[in-house]
């Protein structure tokens, strides 16, 4: 998996909660010829309307301290 700016994550999610979104379907669609993995936003509003989002990954800059921490 690849990695993600987490102010673009969380500017996506608020404009869909400040649009009155209250649910979201999140896919990982992997990389293709020339486009990167994406993230996919399916904001749910009721069962036969929705709206989507997507963001591209990013490459971390050269002197970023690649060591990735996972929490559950």
């Amino acid at each position: 998996m690849d990695v993600y700016k987490i102010s673009e994550l969380l500017e996506s999610l608020k404009s869909a909660q400040n649009d009155g979104y209250e649910y979201v379907r999140v896919s990982v669609l992997p990389a293709e010829e020339d486009m990167p993995e994406c993230i996919d936003f399916e904001y749910v509003e009721n069962y036969n309307t929705s709206e989507t989002d997507s963001l591209d990954s990013v490459p971390l800059p050269d002197d970023y301290n690649a060591e990735l921490k996972y929490y559950l």
